[in-house]
Formats: C-alpha cells, sequence, structure tokens
C-alpha cells in the first residue's frame, strides 16, 4: 500500500459519537490513563526487541481486549457496537466484531498503554499493521492513522478498498524522522472505516507493530541534505517561490541538532541560496508548523478534517489539509488560526500560495479576528490550481490571525508557508518605481498618468515603517497632486477667487459663503490640497469669517430670522447660539442692539430659560477618541458656524473603521448635567443617503440608543439635519457617552455608496433640557395635537379618528409630570368620546343590517336569489368599515357563516359573475381581461359537478377566447398569502382576503404604520414570460390618491413611476416587465389610506405586444391621471 510519509496531521471534529460499549471525553481523544483495563502483560518488565521482531497490540481474544479498543468522538454521532465474536478470525480464537449502525465514519481508537506491550518503545518501530474482514459492503475503504498528543495524526495510510468476506491488511511505515521527533508523544493508533452511512458489519484482529533500527544523527540529516540537494542553483535563484523554498529549507536545517548539522555535507550550498533572499523572511513554516482548527466560533463553523505537513517540490513544504464535512447552512464554513508571526513590524506584507482542490471558485477571508472579524481582506480562488495571495502587514495582525473559506468541503487543499517582503526592500522597490515616473514639470500623458495611479495604489499599501522609508515621496506627491487631481481642484480654487478679499468681509452672509468654500476644499485629498494655489486667502477670509461668527453681527442676524414664537427645536437651537455669542461680548457691543433687538432677545431668553449650554460649539474642541472595541478611525473637527443651527462643529471623517466604514467620537471629557433631563444636539448628514445612522453608547456598550439619519437625497437639499435626544438618566450617570455614526448603501441601483467620509458633519452644542421644560415640550406636542383637533361638537364622522387616536395616544404616551401640563386635557376627552359614539353606531347599523338577514341554516337554493345582495350588502359594508368598527360589530360570526352558506350555491354566484361580465366583442380593455381571468379562476374553483350547474358557462368560454394573450398570475383564491407589506420600506399594513360578486375573491388591504403610507408587494411572481402585467385595485377614499410602483434590483429601489387612483373607483394599473420584471412593489403614497380597505383583484400577465403604455384606467374604461 502506498503511504503518507511525512508527519503531522491534524484532527477535527463536529461532534462527539454516540457510543454502544464504550464512550468518549467529549473534545478530544480519550487520553486519560488507566490500569484498570490494561492486560496482565503490560504489567510486566519492558521485554527486549531485536529488529524484525513483531509485537502484538491487541489479538482481540476477550473483553477485556475489546475494552482496550474505544469508539472516538472525531466523527459525526456515529453510532455502533463492538463485541468480541469467535465467527471471523485471522488468528487466535476470536476477532473483533464492530456493527455500524448511522452517523459518521466509525473511528476506532487502540491507546498504547492499553495494549498489549504499554511501554514499547516507538522509537524502534517502522511498521504498523492490522487485519479487517469485510463481511458485505462493496466498495468499503478503510485507513490506519499513527496519533500523538493533542490530536495530532502523525502518519496516515491512504484510503484501501476492503474486498468482501476476506481478510485485508492495512499497514504503513514509519520513517525515521517521526520516530525520531515523536517518540514519545505517540498515544494510539486508529482505524476509520469510511461507511458512507451505509450499515455494516466487519471484524478487526491482530494489531502488530514490528520492530526497526534504531534512528542515528545520519538518519535525521539525510532528508535535509536531499532538500539542499533539491535546490537550485544559487544564481538561478530569483522568484518569490524559490526565496520560499530556501527559506524552507533552511527551516529544517536549523531545527537539527549541532551534531546532527555537522553532517549536513552541502551547507555551502544552502548558504549561498539563502543570501539570494535578501529582504525577504519566513514568517509561517509549512514543514514544521500547523493551523489550529477552529470549529467552535458558531453553528456554520462546525467542520472536521485533518491536516499535515508534507514536503513540496515548489515551495519546499505545504500544509495539507482535507476537509470530510461541515455543519450549518450554505455548505458550513472552515476556519483556521495561525499564530504569532515573528518580526512581523520588519515586513511590509506576506505572500503566500492556496491551492483550491474543488472544481469550483471560492473565496479565501483573511481575518484578524476569530469569526470572520477584525480587519478582513478577501480572495478570489480559481478552481483547481495555485492562487497566489498577498496580503499587507496593514490587514493583519503580528499575534496571529485566521484564513476562512465557505462550502470548503473537499480533500486536498494546500497551503505554502508566509513569505514576508520587509520593509526595506518594499521601500526600494518603490524608490525605484518613483525613480521611473516622469519629471512633474513635463507634459504629462495618459499613460504616465496611469502609471503615476498605480504607483500611488503601490504606495499607499505599504506600512507606515516602510513608506517612512522612501525617500523620494515628494516627488509623487507632486505628480498625484498634477495627474490625478489636477481636474479636481479647479472648481475648488474658482470657488476660493469668487471669494471677496478677506479685508472685505463685513457681514454675516458672506460668513456663509467662505463657509462653503472651506467645506469644498476639506473634500479634497491631503495630496491634492497641495496644488490648490489660493489656499492662502481661503485661510485669511476664515479668520475674518470666525471674527464676524463671534460678533453682534452674528446675534443680529440670528435675531432677525426669528420672531416670540420660537416655533420647532431649530430656533431654540439658534437663539442659544446667539445667546452665547451675546454673553460673551463686551458692554459696548451689547449695546448696538436696537431696542427692538434687545426686547426680542430678553423675550426669547425667558422662553428658552429651561434650556442650558452644557458643551459649546463656539470655542471648544469636539473630541474624536473612538468608541471601546474595534472602531479605530481617523477625523478632524473645527468651529464653524451654520445659519440654522448657529455654532456647530464641521467634523471631517478622514478614514472610516476599516471593516465597518463606522467611524465614532466622544465629544466630551464630561458634562454637569445636574437637574437636567435630557441632552439634545443636532447632526447634519452630508453623505445625501437615506439611512445612515447615529448610534449613543456608553463605553461599556450596556446602553445603545440608536436613530436614522435622513440624507439629502430624502428631505431635500439643506435639510438633512436631525435632532439627537439622549436622556440623562440611561447614559449620563457615568459620563462615558461615545457616539458612532454608520455607513450607508447605495439608495437605488444607479446610486453609489455613501460612506461617512462624504461631506463635511456638522454638529451643534450640546444643550441640556431641564425636567420641568421636558415635560412642558412633551406636553406641548399633545396640546398641539388636541388644538389641531375639531372641536367634539363638530365631529359627525371618522374622518377625524385617526387624528384623535394620535393625539388621545400621545397623551397617554405621556409621564404623569406631563400630562398635567396638558391644558386641553377636557377637548381630548370629548373627542374620544364622540369618536366613540359614532363608532358604537356604525357598529350598530351593521349589526342590525345583519340581524335582518336570516338565518345561515335557512338559506336555500330557491331563496338564494332573495338573499344574496342582502348578504353580499352587508358583507361589503362590514369588509370596508374601519377596524374600530369591525371589532365593535357583534354579530360578525353570522355574517361571516351567512357569506359562507352562500358559497355552497357556488354554481349561482358563477351564474351571476358570469352575467357581470362585458360580452366578448365589447373586451377592449386590461380591466376586462383582469374580471374575465378573475372568474375563469372562480369558475376553475369549483367541483366538476358544480361547474356543470353554471347555465351561462357558454358566455365565459367566449370571453377567454378574447383573452388568449392573458394569464392570471396571483390569485385571492389562493389566501391571502399572495399578497404582503413591508418588505421594501418597512411601512407595513394588514392583508387579507373577501368575497366580492364581481371578481369572486379579492386581495384586501389597509396601511397601519404611524404615517399610514402602506407598502404591498405580491409573492412568488413569474412574469419573465409576459410583456405586461395588471391588476384592478379599489380606491375606498373620497379623494384621489397617490399610488407609486417600484421596482427592486439588486436589493435596491429603482424605477418608480406615479400613478392617480380615482376615488371611490375601481381603477386597473397596467405596467410592462422589461422595466419593472417579477420583483415589484407599490406604495399607498396618501397619509389617509389607512382610513379605509383597499381591495384588490387578481395580477395577469398579457403577452400581446400591441398594449397600452403605463396607465391608469376607470372600471369604465377612462384613461386616469398619470404623473
Amino acid at each position: 500500500m502506498k503511504m503518507n510519509r511525512t508527519p503531522k496531521f491534524v484532527l477535527s471534529g463536529v461532534a462527539c459519537m454516540t457510543f454502544v460499549l464504550t464512550g468518549c471525553s467529549r473534545g478530544g481523544l480519550d487520553t486519560s490513563s488507566s490500569t484498570d483495563a490494561l492486560p496482565a502483560s503490560s504489567l510486566l518488565d519492558t521485554p527486549v526487541y531485536k529488529k524484525g521482531d513483531v509485537v502484538l497490540l491487541n489479538g482481540f481474544e476477550s473483553v477485556k481486549d475489546m475494552y482496550a479498543m474505544k469508539q472516538t468522538n472525531l466523527g459525526i454521532d456515529s453510532i455502533g457496537k463492538m463485541s468480541i465474536s469467535s465467527t471471523q478470525k485471522k488468528e487466535g480464537s476470536s476477532s473483533l466484531l464492530y456493527e455500524y449502525q448511522q452517523g459518521g465514519n466509525p473511528l476506532l481508537l487502540q491507546r498504547i498503554d492499553h495494549s498489549l506491550a504499554p511501554t514499547l518503545d516507538w522509537g524502534i518501530i517502522d511498521k504498523v499493521s492490522i487485519w479487517v474482514f469485510n463481511t458485505q459492503i462493496e466498495g468499503l475503504k478503510a485507513n490506519l492513522k499513527l496519533i500523538a498528543n493533542g490530536n495530532l495524526a502523525l502518519l496516515t495510510s491512504e484510503s484501501q478498498s476492503l474486498a468482501s468476506n476476506e481478510w485485508t491488511q492495512l499497514s504503513f511505515d514509519i520513517d525515521a524522522v517521526t520516530r525520531y521527533k515523536n517518540k514519545n508523544d505517540i498515544v494510539g493508533i486508529t482505524l476509520e472505516m469510511e461507511m458512507g452511512n451505509q450499515e455494516g458489519t466487519f471484524y478487526i484482529d491482530q494489531m502488530e507493530a514490528t520492530i526497526g533500527d534504531s534512528v542515528s544523527d545520519q538518519d535525521i540529516a539525510n532528508p535535509v541534505i536531499q532538500k539542499i540537494t533539491d535546490l537550485p542553483e544559487a544564481s538561478e535563484i530569483d522568484d518569490e517561490k524559490e526565496f520560499l523554498k530556501v527559506l524552507t529549507v533552511k527551516g529544517s536545517y536549523d531545527a537539527l541538532t549541532d551534531a546532527q548539522k555537522a553532517l549536513v555535507n552541502n551547507v555551502s550550498k544552502l548558504n549561498e541560496c539563502v543570501a539570494k533572499t535578501d529582504g525577504y523572511g519566513l514568517l509561517f513554516d509549512a514543514g514544521t508548523t500547523l493551523f489550529s482548527m477552529i470549529t467552535t466560533s458558531a453553528a456554520d463553523y462546525n467542520w472536521s478534517g485533518a491536516m499535515l505537513n508534507e514536503d513540496d517540490p515548489d515551495f519546499g513544504a505545504r500544509i495539507h489539509l482535507n476537509v470530510s464535512s461541515t455543519a450549518g447552512s450554505n455548505g458550513g464554513i472552515m476556519e483556521l488560526r495561525y499564530g504569532a508571526l515573528e518580526n512581523a513590524s520588519e515586513y511590509n506584507e506576506v505572500i503566500l500560495y492556496v491551492y483550491n482542490p474543488i472544481a469550483e471558485k471560492r473565496t479565501l477571508i483573511s481575518a484578524t479576528g476569530q469569526a470572520w472579524s477584525g480587519l478582513t481582506c478577501y480572495f478570489e480562488l480559481q478552481p483547481e490550481s495555485w492562487n497566489r495571495i498577498r496580503i499587507p502587514m496593514t490587514k493583519l495582525d503580528a499575534s496571529g490571525g485566521y484564513f476562512l473559506v465557505q462550502q470548503p468541503v473537499s480533500d486536498g487543499w494546500l497551503f505554502s508557508g508566509f513569505l514576508g517582503i520587509t520593509n526595506e526592500r518594499s521601500a526600494n522597490d518603490m524608490i525605484a518605481t518613483i525613480d521611473a515616473l516622469p519629471d512633474p514639470s513635463s507634459t504629462l500623458t495618459d499613460e504616465d498618468t496611469k502609471a503615476i495611479q498605480a504607483a500611488k495604489d503601490a504606495y499607499d499599501s505599504l506600512s507606515e515603517e516602510a513608506q517612512k522609508l522612501v525617500t523620494n515621496k515628494a516627488k509623487l506627491e507632486q505628480l498625484v497632486a498634477i495627474a490625478i487631481y489636477g481636474e479636481l481642484v479647479k472648481p475648488v480654487i474658482t470657488l476660493i477667487e469668487n471669494l471677496p478679499d478677506a479685508s472685505a468681509i463685513i457681514e454675516y452672509s458672506q460668513v456663509h459663503i467662505v463657509e462653503k468654500a472651506k467645506e469644498a476644499y476639506d473634500e479634497l485629498p491631503d495630496e491634492a490640497k497641495v496644488i490648490v494655489t489660493n489656499a492662502d486667502k481661503l485661510n485669511l477670509c476664515l479668520e475674518k469669517a470666525e471674527e464676524i461668527s463671534k460678533s453682534i453681527l452674528a446675534v443680529k442676524a440670528m435675531l432677525s430670522s426669528l420672531d416670540d414664537s420660537l416655533e420647532g427645536q431649530d430656533e431654540i437651537f439658534r437663539f442659544l447660539s446667539a445667546k452665547e455669542i451675546y454673553e460673551s461680548l463686551s458692554e459696548g457691543e451689547k449695546a448696538k442692539l436696537t431696542s427692538e433687538e434687545k426686547a426680542l432677545y430678553d423675550s426669547l431668553a425667558s422662553k428658552t430659560s429651561g434650556y442650558r449650554n452644557l458643551y459649546s460649539a463656539k470655542d471648544n474642541s469636539l473630541l474624536t477618541d473612538p468608541a471601546p472595541g474595534d472602531y479605530t478611525n481617523v477625523s478632524v473637527t473645527r468651529n464653524a458656524i451654520n445659519d440654522k443651527y448657529g455654532n456647530v462643529f464641521a467634523l471631517k471623517v478622514k478614514k472610516a473603521h476599516e471593516k465597518s466604514g463606522a467611524t465614532s467620537f466622544k465629544p466630551f471629557a464630561s458634562l454637569d448635567v445636574t437637574g437636567i433631563k435630557a441632552v439634545r444636539f443636532a447632526i447634519f448628514n452630508p453623505t445625501g443617503a437615506w439611512q445612515n445612522n447615529s448610534s449613543c453608547v456608553r463605553s461599556d456598550w450596556g446602553k445603545t440608543k440608536s436613530q436614522q439619519l435622513p440624507g439629502e437625497y430624502q428631505v431635500g437639499e439643506g435639510k438633512a439635519w436631525s435632532i439627537i435626544e439622549i436622556p440623562v438618566k440611561d447614559f449620563y450617570d457615568t459620563n462615558d457617552v461615545f457616539f458612532v455614526l454608520n455607513s450607508a448603501g447605495a439608495n437605488f441601483k444607479e446610486d453609489e455608496r455613501h460612506p461617512v467620509t462624504k461631506g463635511t458633519w456638522l454638529i451643534s452644542s450640546f444643550y441640556g433640557v431641564t425636567d420641568d421644560a421636558y415635560y412642558t415640550e412633551k406636553a406641548a406636542d399633545t396640546v398641539a395635537l388636541v388644538d389641531a383637533l375639531p372641536e367634539a361638537s363638530s365631529i359627525t364622522d371618522l374622518s377625524s379618528e385617526t387624528k384623535v387616536n394620535e393625539a388621545k395616544a400621545s397623551y397617554d404616551a405621556l409621564p404623569e409630570e406631563a400630562k398635567a401640563k396638558v391644558t386641553n386635557v377636557e377637548k381630548l376627552n370629548a373627542c374620544v368620546s364622540k369618536i366613540e359614539a359614532i363608532i358604537g353606531d356604525l357598529a350598530l347599523q351593521i349589526d342590525n343590517a345583519i340581524e335582518a338577514l336570516p338565518a345561515p341554516e335557512t338559506i336555500t337554493k330557491e331563496n338564494f336569489s332573495t338573499y344574496r345582495d342582502a348578504i353580499l350588502s352587508a358583507n361589503n359594508e362590514y369588509t370596508m368599515a374601519r377596524q374600530s368598527v369591525k371589532d365593535a360589530v357583534t354579530k360578525a360570526d353570522k355574517l361571516e357563516q351567512l357569506v359562507a352558506k352562500l358559497k355552497e350555491f357556488n354554481p349561482l354566484l358563477a351564474i351571476d359573475m358570469i352575467d357581470r361580465l362585458p360580452l366578448a366583442d365589447a373586451i377592449a380593455s386590461e380591466s376586462d381581461m383582469v374580471q374575465v381571468l378573475s372568474v375563469k379562476n372562480f369558475l376553475d374553483s369549483l367541483t366538476s359537478e358544480e361547474q356543470a350547474a353554471v347555465t351561462n358557462a357558454n358566455k365565459l368560454t367566449e370571453c377567454l377566447a378574447k383573452c388568449d394573450k392573458a394569464k392570471s398570475l396571483v390569485s385571492p383564491l389562493a389566501g391571502a398569502s399572495g399578497i404582503a407589506s413591508g418588505r421594501d420600506t418597512g411601512n407595513k399594513g394588514e392583508t387579507g382576503t373577501t368575497f366580492d360578486a364581481t371578481y369572486g375573491s379579492v386581495f384586501t388591504v389597509r396601511p397601519k404604520n404611524a404615517n399610514a403610507i402602506g407598502d404591498f408587494h405580491f409573492n412568488n411572481v413569474d412574469a419573465t414570460s409576459y410583456e405586461k402585467v395588471a391588476f384592478n385595485i379599489f380606491n375606498p377614499l373620497n379623494k384621489d390618491a397617490s399610488f407609486v410602483l417600484y421596482t427592486v434590483i439588486d436589493g435596491s429601489c429603482a424605477k418608480g413611476k406615479v400613478f392617480t387612483l380615482k376615488a371611490n373607483s375601481w381603477n386597473t394599473i397596467v405596467f410592462d416587465t422589461a422595466t419593472y420584471g417579477s420583483n415589484f412593489f407599490f406604495i399607498l403614497n396618501d397619509t389617509s389610506s389607512s382610513e379605509g380597505t383597499w381591495l384588490i383583484s387578481n395580477l395577469i400577465g398579457l403577452s400581446e405586444s400591441a398594449l397600452p403604455q403605463e396607465t391608469v384606467l376607470l372600471r369604465g374604461g377612462t384613461e386616469g391621471a398619470l404623473n
């Protein structure tokens, strides 16, 4: 049998086996030592052996011998049982019978200290063997492994087929190096049966060891001599693979003792080869070191496999990894850990090679933290080939790291050692690259620009230490500024040129013009700023602008934008900024306010007495210490002024956190929050995104508060401000608060990402709100909601219900201290009582209508037509009622039974629906086709006997002939699951189905979120074979409503289209699949949309090319408005 003869093979398992006759400790081989199961011979003195002797380790003659063989936990939930049997035997009177039942491959361990030769010197053993009898399974394979402490498989045989109904010997040779290095660590021998989850029975007998020669120093030196002989001549060494091979061989030589080194007669060649590797080092030796196999990070990381070191003709050595199984979803994850990288600070980057044995691409993930955390890099591994992996030291951790691969199950993963390239070598290569670039004063070509960009990318990837050694960096920076950023700086230079001279800046309005120029300048990369030729002018203007922003001119300008009403948080913030500036002025400057301005100032100061400036953006610095954990980022701040919020910090994020894309800051060391209920500040999101968000966190992460920050894309230019309120009780008790700004993805497919590094964030001063002001303010919101309600005496219907409920919910949510400040609570109570009375009256009307109907059991075929319209009318009234009215109806069960009773007369319902259809020759619109196919769906749902009773089916057949290009895609008859809500915007609603006299069955939808705007989509739509899709929708409102259609591409909203739905009418929506595909959704874009129940027909596909464009049609066929 062919053997793998290279040392150290690591095994890892997913779960512990189930044992019948013996057990194991979870987490590894049973390495406990016990004399209870030792044969008597193990207590004898160590015998003396000679070469060629065969030593019996286990003859399996007794139950005691059976207990010396243990099932281990290296398989996955293996179940089997062992016994001593005389049915089959190789020698002696019996053998070990193993009956496998299910689970992973059985792995049976013979402990050496439980064998018949427990004191055997393994330094003189050169062969191990065992006999196996396979009773029935065709193609069964097995292998042997030699196990050392730590679950290391030092050697393994290749899998060998076991012929049916005969004995087969498995064996492997133990080479001199393995014996020499590991003789004191060997703990046992394992037999693995590759069962493939097939039940099977086999016998085991005669486990033996054969005595060989003792190992000499020459035996150990010879493999190293051969490796040196196999190296190319030093003059031929000139690439990474050869450097890696030379350094790996040097590692083998360095591991020898002095006596063994003295026997290496070609060390001079090795030294010559090593001299050619100047600038390189071996950071991880694949010939002597193995990865740790991490199987505990999470369920998906639970995997098993085996790993060994072996020689490699190209790299000197490699790690050979076989992944046998994984757990979890999506094929599982293999996770490997490597230890500390020696002298890592001396290196700029690491090169290694990875062989992907799978016939498909895989991705190798490098991570500094366990379970795919920390700094990460991703590398595409081409199938069945070696792949060069380059990892900058800036993406590594000197203390070690992790490799991960998803869906990794396969034998034959190979990893070379890690070749490090020193900082000095990398810097010298960079210097040569820059020297080869053209002179900055020359005319640059497109090819020059590409070369400059490549050089910049190479420089940016260098470690900090390597960058310090690049002596001609200035030339590169100059070239980068000219070639890459030349066009970028032109608009900024123009903005600065258009600024007045600093001496001419005399008005507060000019301050904001200077701020815009400064923000544009800050957006430039640092390399580009060096070629902004008028940057000095900008700095002079900034100095003058700062002077004005702290003067009486700023106070006057802010007061001029306010009046005595002081509405909105922005006005409060703006006045508090004005107040802060005013109080810092001299008495002479203060006197420059006019009497009207001073009167307004005093009034507003009185109104804002419950607000206190806790941390000012006028003069303080915004600290940018990162939040605890891996939130490293680079940010700069300055003081600025804003026309909306006054004094602000201008925060420019230069570099976000490597993995999360977030930045974080601790704005101040501590705050005096005595008497303060909440801390507030305003923040401007400059990225344009919809979904950046801010999180307030304590340093222990024991408390967090997150808030979405809308961007200008969502709310309009200059309006992307958000007020952040942080309760003192939860956060400021420790004065240890951080804020995290998270990045956002693209809004739509054509859109770009929105990183936190885009634009300049503006953050106001931090203000505290006293307890009394806080409760007054909270009450004011409720008071305003109640003031906006009509008088109770004028409420005659439920059109005000939503607003009354909103006001009531606002009041109920207030703490008792705030409720006491709601001065118009009596009006609220009167409105609530009036709404409740109207709900009761409407429910009573429906109850009376139901009460007037006959008992369900009295409906017959003969009186069906008499009661049908009345039952359907009551059902329609109930269906279209608000939920509050439905909840108050007491006889809904009877109505439900009556509708169900009508369906017992389905043929009569079908006859009525067919009568409602237009004549075949009159079918001229998608609305008609939707109706025809709805009726067809209803007829198809009937039994054959019911269908036979439909006397006007011929009319439907004629109509269907006119609709041969149409097909129903989603039908309400299949249940409410055909339509759903909230998938795309989070605006959820209620969905259901109800009976309809025209369509047979329709979907019901009603938004239920706070703003009453609903997001709905059809489920499981496949419109790929159709040019158009269509459906009918009933608008229950007494006004026209907006309907917006979107498609979803790569997870983002796109192709928004606005329609108008006519009031109290059925409308037909038609749109093309080329634009909207099958993955579309729609929004009922009206804040009143929750005031009624919307009805939606089945969805149909249309393959006819000659159809109208996107339209909204009224039931009568009149085209509606299309925006």
